[in-house]
């Protein structure tokens, strides 16, 4: 919880700083890259738990790893939603 809060504020204190130095960026511009960054994080831990071996009993694991990307993804297209 309290790493999730550093590094919500730091990402804050980052954006005001460039919108700040820019002095002229345009918002979408800025969105964009926050976007863009978010996705660039959120697969690289999606890629390390893929592989990373589960340090849990087996019934708490998937496959053996902290969590398998195939699966989720075959089960979202299995999904009638």
């Amino acid at each position: 919880m309290v790493v999730g809060q550093i590094f919500h504020a730091s990402q804050t204190v980052l954006e005001e700083y460039l919108v700040k130095r820019g002095g002229g960026q345009d918002p979408l511009y800025l969105m964009g890259c926050e976007g863009l960054w978010g996705l660039l994080i959120t697969l690289t831990i999606l890629v390390l738990t893929s592989y990373t071996p589960c340090p849990f009993p087996l019934d708490k694991c998937v496959n053996g790893h902290i969590d398998d990307a195939s699966l989720a993804m075959s089960q979202f297209a299995a999904s009638a939603y």
